[in-house]
């Protein structure tokens, strides 16, 4: 069992993930190394390893850390609308991705290469749909919209238009047409699941 870490310790170890998102960020998955990370953290690599095991696991690490906050800061409030939710989701997860967009970047190339890192993203874009699932499940059973259509099949093909227009605005440099963007996400929304629109 792992010892608890002393404060001096905690502090090396949040060193060297801070030190690692700036590697893995300007020199991507495949050309970070862990020789690179303690370079920039400014300890010797035999401390790299008191701490994680690979390049790898303080990757993952990262990982984990970079989609909690994005799921903790993207809940929309509770009492809104359907179409209000869509909204306010929707507008509060690329506006939280952009702070983290060259980080997510590396996620995606890693996804490519590395079947840890694509397990990891693969769970999280099954955890982001589960909500939106529920909700087109209720809207079936209660207003009786989209009979014959998967739930799940339905939120996952919502929920990656959202990241993919994320990937566009923020990855590939055209933030200036997050807007207009943001109002055809929530018409694509509306439309597919049968809602009023909300004015917008």
């Amino acid at each position: 069992m792992a010892q608890p870490l002393t404060a001096r310790g905690a502090r090396t170890r949040e060193l060297l993930l801070s030190a690692a998102r700036r590697v893995f960020e300007r020199d991507g998955y495949a050309g970070a190394s862990v020789i690179e990370i303690t370079r920039e953290a400014g300890v010797a690599n035999g401390t790299f390893y008191t701490y994680f095991d690979s390049k790898q696991a303080i990757f993952l690490e990262l990982v984990d850390t970079v989609i909690e906050r994005i799921f903790v800061l993207t809940r929309p409030p509770a009492g809104l609308s359907v179409t209000a939710r869509i909204r306010t989701a929707n507008r509060q997860f690329l506006d939280h991705y952009v702070q983290d967009a060259a980080f997510l970047r590396v996620i995606n190339e890693a996804s490519a290469v590395d079947p840890a890192v694509q397990a990891v993203t693969a769970a999280a874009t099954r955890r982001a749909t589960v909500p939106i699932e529920r909700q087109i499940r209720r809207l079936q059973q209660e207003s009786g919209i989209l009979p014959g259509i998967s739930p799940s099949a339905l939120a996952l093909v919502l929920g990656g238009a959202v990241q993919q227009v994320a990937t566009y605005l923020f990855v590939l440099g055209n933030v200036e047409e997050q807007a207009v963007i943001e109002d055809a996400l929530v018409a694509v929304w509306t439309r597919a699941l049968e809602l009023p629109g909300d004015g917008a």
